[in-house]
């Protein structure tokens, strides 16, 4: 049985497929990782709610009660959009509103990128992952700690004390 060599689209067709699957998810992960090392620090208060999954163990759900404030206020906002934080001396978020196309920042206010879900507005991840046992010390946290991108990305980096010192983890 003699055997034929690929046609020369069928190789480009090969070649583009692979460029493919492994680019794009190569170049996400590049853009993630330039958030979590350039962004800018935020931390927002939060209300987390403990979470178990049977296959992802446990978890922080992350409430922003900045953020339900709002979603309350206003229940005519778009799915998906951008919000102005402003930040405090310390970079909490304090105040929260939602930017329009032709709204201005002022200078100590950052853009951050929401969605809305459960009828609820969401930024970022939804939960925080830690240890099987380790909820007792993580029901602690009070802010979650995030990095934000120019254009809104937001990343969650972990959770503070009440007094945002960082939690690692269990001493």
């Amino acid at each position: 049985m003699k055997r034929t060599r690929p046609k020369r689209w069928q190789q480009w067709t090969f070649a583009l497929a692979t460029f493919v699957a492994l680019g794009i998810p190569n170049l996400l992960i590049f853009r993630s990782e330039q958030l979590l090392r350039h962004g800018e620090p935020l931390l927002l208060a939060l209300d987390a709610d403990e979470h178990r999954a049977l296959i992802q163990g446990q978890s922080l759900r992350l409430y922003y009660p900045l953020l339900g404030d709002l979603a309350v206020a206003d229940s005519s906002l778009p799915r998906t959009g951008r919000l102005a934080v402003k930040l405090d001396s310390n970079r909490v978020g304090t105040e929260v509103r939602y930017l329009g196309a032709g709204d201005e920042l002022s200078p100590d206010e950052r853009i951050l990128r929401y969605r809305t879900c459960a009828e609820r507005l969401c930024s970022g991840a939804a939960y925080f992952f830690f240890e099987e046992g380790q909820a007792d010390y993580f029901r602690e946290a009070r802010y979650a700690e995030l990095r934000i991108g120019p254009r809104g990305q937001v990343a969650v980096t972990g959770v503070r004390d009440a007094d945002r010192n960082p939690m690692p983890g269990p001493p």
